[in-house]
C-alpha cells in the first residue's frame, strides 16, 4: 500500500517541479503523505494545515474517520472533501472490496457530502480480446457501483488509446530484421519510426491492435 503512495508522491513532486521550471513560481497546489511512515511532529503539521491533495491508504483512512486529532481530513464542520481518489481500483474485490466499498460509505456521510466526487483508476479492469469498448465500459461502471455506491453510468467511464510510433503497418519479417540490424542506426525522429526493429520492438512489447 504504501509503495504506491510513495510513487504517487513522486510522480506529483515531478508535475510540481515541472510547473515552477516554467512559470518560475511555487505550484498553488499543495500535496501530503499521510500514512504510518510519518512522524509525529510532521503528522501534526499536516492534521494543522490540511494540504488540498492528502495521500494516503484505507488502513489508514478507516484510523481518520475514528481519531479526534485527525477529524480535520474527513469532519463535515472542518473538511471540504471534493473529490475522492482511489488508484488500482481492480485490487479491491472480495472481502476487501466490501471493506472498502463501506470505508467510502462511511466517509461520504462524515464528510456531509452527498456528491463526493469519486474516481477509480486501474490498467487492467476488464481483459479479453473478444469484449467490445460498450461491454467493457458497462463492466466497469458495475464494478465502480459497488465500490462507491453511487450511480455510474458506462459512459464515465474513460479508456485510454495508444497510438502507434512506427510507420511500419505490421511485424516485420526476419529478413527484414536482420537487414535493419545490421544497418546504421536510425539519425532522425523520421528513420527511427520507420525502421523495422521500431515495429518489432512496439507490436511485440508495447501494444496490442484491435
Amino acid at each position: 500500500m504504501n509503495a504506491l503512495v510513495n510513487s504517487q508522491e513522486e510522480a506529483l513532486r515531478r508535475l510540481t517541479s515541472q510547473y515552477k521550471n516554467l512559470t518560475g513560481k511555487e505550484c498553488p497546489v499543495h500535496f501530503s503523505k499521510y500514512t504510518g511512515q510519518e512522524r509525529g511532529q510532521e503528522k501534526e503539521n499536516i492534521q494543522k494545515n490540511p494540504p488540498h491533495i492528502l495521500l494516503t491508504n484505507y488502513v489508514m483512512l478507516e484510523l481518520m474517520l475514528v481519531r479526534p486529532e485527525e477529524h480535520n481530513f474527513v469532519d463535515r464542520t472542518t473538511a471540504d472533501l471534493q473529490f475522492l481518489v482511489v488508484d488500482e481500483l481492480h485490487t479491491y474485490r472480495g472481502r476487501q472490496g466490501a471493506d472498502v466499498g463501506l470505508l467510502i460509505r462511511r466517509l461520504r456521510e462524515r464528510s456531509g457530502n452527498q456528491n463526493l466526487q469519486c474516481i477509480g483508476t486501474s490498467a487492467t479492469m476488464v481483459a479479453g480480446k473478444a469484449t467490445s469498448k460498450r461491454e467493457r465500459q458497462v463492466a466497469v461502471a458495475e464494478f465502480a457501483i459497488k465500490i462507491f455506491g453511487v450511480t455510474v453510468e458506462p459512459d464515465s467511464v474513460i479508456e485510454e488509446t495508444l497510438k502507434k510510433a512506427a510507420s511500419t503497418p505490421a511485424i516485420p519479417s526476419a529478413e527484414g530484421l536482420r537487414n535493419a540490424l545490421n544497418s546504421p542506426l536510425p539519425q532522425t525522429a523520421e528513420e527511427m519510426t520507420r525502421n523495422p526493429v521500431t515495429a518489432w520492438i512496439e507490436l511485440t512489447f508495447g501494444i496490442e491492435e484491435e
